[in-house]
């Protein structure tokens, strides 16, 4: 693999009439080598030079998730046809009508974030729909009345 990229750079090299390195860069500008010991410190602040960690890719969306997505939907009022967890083309339809409605970017895209606002608007919208609570008040119940009088006088109550 190295003489194919030697092999390469010299038929380059050769092309464009140049011999070698020497002559392409002058002593300020020839690239670093594994000997270069040019301090990185020096050159970079510590700032810099220190490891930053990468963002972990985030999981991908469930079924779960989707399933939740379909059921919203249909709670507000849209078709992403059957509610079985499968992104499919009615469910990318009825997200990509809601994100039109909802004057969101309109791409079909099911994101966590997107899944959450449309499950507070489902329970916003349940709470308002839902009737006040009537107080039930029962009557007092009327004095109790002797059933057996006789009885009462006859034994004492």
């Amino acid at each position: 693999m190295k003489r194919i990229a030697l092999l390469l750079t010299g038929a380059a090299l050769a092309l464009s009439g140049c011999s070698g390195l020497p002559e392409i860069f002058s002593d300020d500008r020839r690239p670093a080598t594994t000997t270069d010991t040019t301090d990185v410190a020096a050159v970079m602040p510590e700032a810099e030079t220190e490891s930053v960690p990468l963002p972990r890719p985030k999981p991908p969306i469930t079924n779960a998730e989707v399933l939740s997505l379909q059921i919203g939907l249909q709670r507000l009022g849209f078709e992403p046809g059957p509610a079985d967890g499968v992104l499919g083309p009615l469910t990318q339809e009825a997200l990509r009508t809601y994100q039109r409605t909802q004057g969101l970017p309109v791409d079909g895209t099911v994101t966590r974030a997107l899944i959450q606002i449309i499950s507070a608007e489902v329970s916003e919208a349940e709470q308002q729909a839902q009737p006040p609570q009537a107080t039930i008040q029962t009557p007092e119940a009327p004095p109790r009345r002797n059933r057996w009088p006789l009885l009462d006088r006859l034994f004492g109550s």
